[in-house]
């Protein structure tokens, strides 16, 4: 059995479906004293009888921390050898192990510990096995060492993601205009596998119940697509209109919908709550650069107001399956007066590249043709923007000729 962590520091909730039977087989296939650490900032997942071997461990320790403790469990005479192998792993890029005799007052029953370490895409996996004699030790090194765990892990990466996504899905939480707390709420939908293997969705619903929010957890149809949801949208719900706004990380990754009742939108500020959508978008484009799965890797591109123009192709493959197809348009004169009327022009969905020493943004047009960028989105933003745009041409077409 592995312990996984509730849920991130700075989150409310912690990942919907832990994958229990990846922790199963991750068990089953290294032993009772393992752990791993997220970004090697925090013990997130660990056997309870880790603790024997290390007694400080628990979730939230650094792998500094356990570096720090490490001394203490081995025998004085290995001080140099001990030295190396912190050399040695600093840098670390495939499996390493080192075998150590231990301190005659550690763990007196056994005289030896192997420390097994394997850098994964999400932190060090670590592998502590005492032992009473060399030879089971060596015997266990080499057992490692033939192991491909990388499919094994590879089964932890999307509640990995899950957990990053609840992180973002708190700010948008903390957020909330006072205007709308009592009144919006947030949904997204995620896919699990059942105990049977089978691939399942969920929608999750975070919203404020007696002063504190809460998420619960529903069936969803498995043919939903969400990434097929209109940006802005309406939907029937008990009888009343609910207009639900796509919340956007950075402008390109759809994490969830901000939900509220069209009456209570005729009442209040629909810019207050159009202001709360970009703000989000902005910091969590910020937040996500602090992530590590490959769907958030994006945001390192992410400048603060828009996106390096090097990354124009890769967040392009992101929006569409041809990704060359899709359109843009040029804007010259950058300047921080232009980009602002650029950023309050644009659609919330999509995202602007910045190039300063020539001058130059660029929209990218989600889930748009050139066709329709030609006859209806660049009249539309000429008059809006009053700026020297340039008509739309595609990715493929733009990169060629910059």
């Amino acid at each position: 059995m592995l312990l996984y962590e509730m849920k991130a520091p700075n989150s409310f909730f912690g990942a919907p479906f832990p994958p229990r039977r990846a922790f199963d087989k991750l068990f089953n296939a290294l032993g009772p004293y393992q752990g791993l650490f997220y970004q090697n900032k925090r013990l997130i997942l660990q056997s309870p009888a880790l603790r024997a071997v290390w007694p400080e461990a628990e979730h939230g320790r650094s792998w500094e921390e356990f570096l720090a403790y490490l001394p203490k469990m081995i025998s004085p005479g290995e001080k140099t050898h001990l030295s190396e192998f912190l050399k040695a792993i600093v840098q670390l890029e495939k499996p390493y192990s080192d075998r150590f005799v231990l301190a005659s007052s550690y763990l007196r029953e056994y005289s030896f510990l192997l420390v097994h370490i394997h850098p994964t895409s999400f932190g060090f996996h670590l592998v502590l096995v005492p032992s009473s004699e060399r030879s089971d030790v060596d015997h266990i090194h080499r057992s490692l060492s033939r192991q491909d765990l990388n499919p094994l892990f590879q089964e932890l990466e999307k509640w990995i993601q899950e957990m990053e996504s609840e992180e973002l899905m708190s700010e948008a939480i903390r957020s909330v205009p006072e205007l709308y707390r009592n009144d919006v709420f947030f949904q997204r939908i995620v896919s699990y596998h059942s105990a049977d293997g089978t691939e399942e969705q969920a929608r999750l619903i975070y919203r404020e119940r007696n002063e504190r929010w809460v998420r619960d957890i529903f069936d969803e149809n498995p043919d939903h697509h969400a990434e097929n949801i209109p940006r802005i949208h309406a939907k029937i719900e008990n009888g009343d209109i609910q207009m639900n706004i796509t919340l956007y990380v950075g402008q390109v990754h759809p994490l969830s919908w901000a939900a509220i009742p069209y009456q209570t939108l005729g009442k209040k500020s629909l810019s207050r709550l159009y202001e709360f959508v970009r703000n989000f978008s902005d910091k969590s484009a910020y937040l996500a650069q602090d992530f590590i799965s490959p769907i958030f890797r994006y945001s390192h591109f992410w400048m603060g107001q828009g996106y390096r123009m090097e990354s124009l192709r890769t967040i392009a493959e992101m929006l569409s399956p041809s990704p060359l197809t899709l359109p843009v348009i040029p804007i010259w004169g950058l300047t921080s007066d232009t980009l602002l009327i650029i950023r309050q022009s644009a659609r919330l969905s999509d995202p602007v590249f910045l190039d300063w020493e020539k001058g130059l943004a660029v929209i990218l047009l989600r889930n748009c043709t050139l066709e329709v960028a030609e006859q209806k989105v660049f009249d539309n933003l000429s008059k809006r923007m009053q700026l020297p745009l340039e008509p739309p041409v595609t990715v493929g077409s733009f990169l060629e000729n910059n």
